[in-house]
Formats: C-alpha cells, structure tokens, sequence
C-alpha cells in the first residue's frame, strides 16, 4: 500500500510496498514525486520498453480524474492488481495485491481447456456430456456427424431430452 497528497507527493507506504517494486530504502522518502516513482518503473521495463514513460505519465494523470482506477502491473515474474482511490482530501491510495498465482492458474486452466477442445475435436468417437440436470455441457463434432444432427442444435446446449426428442422428429427411433 501507498499514500499520496493532492501534490502528488509519496505521504505513507509500507514495507511490503518497497519490496515488491523493488524500491530502495533511500529512493522512497515522504514527498518524493509520484511522477519520478512512476518514471522509475518505467525506466526498469515494468509498463513495457517502447512507451514506459508514456504509460507512466498516464497512470500520473488519470490521478486527477478522482476516480478510482484499477489495472494490472507486471515486476519480474510477479503480477499485481493495482487499484488508487482517491481521498477526500485530494489525495490518493495506492493497493497492491499479488495475483501471480491467479495469472498462473488462469493460464494453467486455457492451456488445459484447449488441450481438451483439441482432444474431443480430434477423437474418432462422438462425445455428449450431461450435468446431472440433464443439459448437454459439452459436445464433439463427431457426436454430430454420427446422430446426424446439425452442430446448430447441440450449440444452444439444450437438455437431452430434447435431443432425443428432434431425433424421434427426424424419425430416427422406429417402432
């Protein structure tokens, strides 16, 4: 966590705040600019090489729009979600939460909900799955091309039953 006055000078911080953006004891002092704050980051990469002291300066004046801001930052391998509100006074509070893990599960979770699109697109066999209230929650291509129904009505995901019941409409169920 951080502080700023309506000066835009650095009032309060803690700890854990230095550590993770990698400020040095001496660099952070009550009243030091959070414009030179920001330009440090910036300088170190952590809004990106090509624009950094751009962004830096944004973030500095989307300050003055006494709203809150949310974002996301990147220090090294380590995420942060950042939110500033503003203060009555003018001022502002700075949060910083690690989300690192989250951003690593989330990536964790894509990589393996492809690895089962991929899986379920490339089997020989048709694949219908039913959540326990009978709504069909996945499907495969191939499922299709067996029961001879368009993908159209798998993809509304509709309930089994009303699978079963557009393959008696199609007469596929004889007496």
């Amino acid at each position: 966590i951080a502080a700023g006055n309506s000066d835009n000078k650095l009032i309060a911080w803690n700890d854990t705040y230095r550590k993770m953006l990698g400020f040095s004891d001496d660099f952070l002092q009550v009243g030091t600019s959070l414009i030179d704050l920001n330009l440090d980051l910036a300088k170190r990469g952590v809004y990106g090489s090509e624009r950094g002291d751009e962004i830096a300066r944004e973030i500095i004046a989307s300050f003055s729009n006494r709203k809150p801001t949310r974002g996301e930052m990147r220090v090294g391998d380590q995420a942060y979600d950042v939110i500033a509100t503003p203060t009555e006074d003018g001022g502002l509070v700075v949060t910083y939460t690690d989300v690192t893990e989250r951003r690593r599960s989330e990536v964790a979770l894509r990589h393996q909900t492809e690895l089962l699109r991929l899986t379920q697109d490339n089997i020989d066999q048709g694949l219908i799955l039913v959540d326990p209230d009978d709504q069909i929650v996945l499907f495969n291509n191939r499922a299709c091309e067996l029961l001879d129904i368009p993908e159209e009505v798998f993809r509304d995901r509709p309930n089994i039953h009303d699978i079963i019941a557009y393959q008696v409409s199609q007469g596929d169920f004889k007496d």
